[in-house]
């Protein structure tokens, strides 16, 4: 499987990409719970500092925005101290939030980068000459109670592949349309409101036009008093006849081979 990229689920949109032995983290590490969603249990949190993990020394970590079920810098903050990383990625928006994170990764030299991009603009980071990540805001889903706040999407690439995580993304075409535009999609990460939402799923099929769709962001079968599995469920058996092939990533410490 040398030519296949591994992703595995830590909770919630936490996502674990692995690519001939670098290693990608996005929203991987929360811990706080006043929300619907999952977090981190303590086994996974406990592998991340143990030797021989496969959580052990990530190299570039990503944060989509500063919510809770995505972000808790307390934790990152632990896994830094116990860890050597090469660069983490994170919104300015919402800083006040978590001054005194930013000032440790400072105060440590860590290298960092602060993400502050209207929408439709992007940020490009090349790792090697086949391998980088784009960055673009997508504001946050939810109407008036998270207007202010920006949602950055992820496309990592990785060789001739592009595999795009959208967090909670709001479903308007214009903040896809032209970071996009001439981009081919292999993969789409998307929650389940987006794949399920008419202009979201109109979006999947009309402007990322992906070969796989993971939908992600369920909770775990415990926790999952909104039924969103049993949604998604049926929203795959709806799109079944699409030009692209669905799948669940719902439960801890979950692989899936793309």
């Amino acid at each position: 499987m040398n030519n296949k990229i591994k992703i595995i689920l830590t909770a919630n949109t936490g996502v674990l990409v692995e690519y001939k032995g670098v290693k990608y983290l996005f929203d991987g590490i929360h811990k706080e719970k006043n929300h619907y969603f999952s977090i981190l249990s303590d086994n996974t949190l406990k592998l991340m500092t143990e030797e021989n993990s496969i959580f052990r020394n990530i190299d570039y970590i990503f944060f989509s925005h500063n919510h809770p079920d995505h972000f808790t810098p307390k934790y990152t903050q632990l896994y830094l101290e116990n860890n050597n990383i090469k660069k983490i990625f994170l919104p300015l928006d919402g800083k006040d939030k978590f001054a005194s994170f930013k000032k440790y990764i400072e105060s440590k030299n860590i290298d960092h980068k602060y993400l502050k991009l209207e929408t439709g603009k992007c940020f490009l980071q090349i790792f090697t000459p086949t391998e980088g990540i784009t960055a673009f805001n997508c504001m946050h889903m939810g109407g008036d109670d998270f207007a202010d706040i920006e949602n950055y999407c992820f496309m990592l690439t990785l060789d001739n592949r592009n595999i795009l995580f959208t967090s909670d993304a709001d479903y308007v075409e214009e903040y896809f349309s032209k970071p996009l535009r001439g981009i081919n999609i292999d993969t789409v990460f998307v929650n389940p409101i987006f794949f399920n939402n008419p202009k979201g799923n109109s979006i999947i099929k009309n402007i990322i036009k992906p070969k796989n769709v993971i939908v992600y962001h369920i909770p775990f079968e415990r926790d999952d008093k909104l039924n969103y599995r049993k949604m998604v469920k049926k929203d795959i058996e709806k799109n079944k006849d699409s030009n692209f092939k669905s799948y669940m990533l719902c439960d801890e410490s979950q692989i899936l081979f793309i």
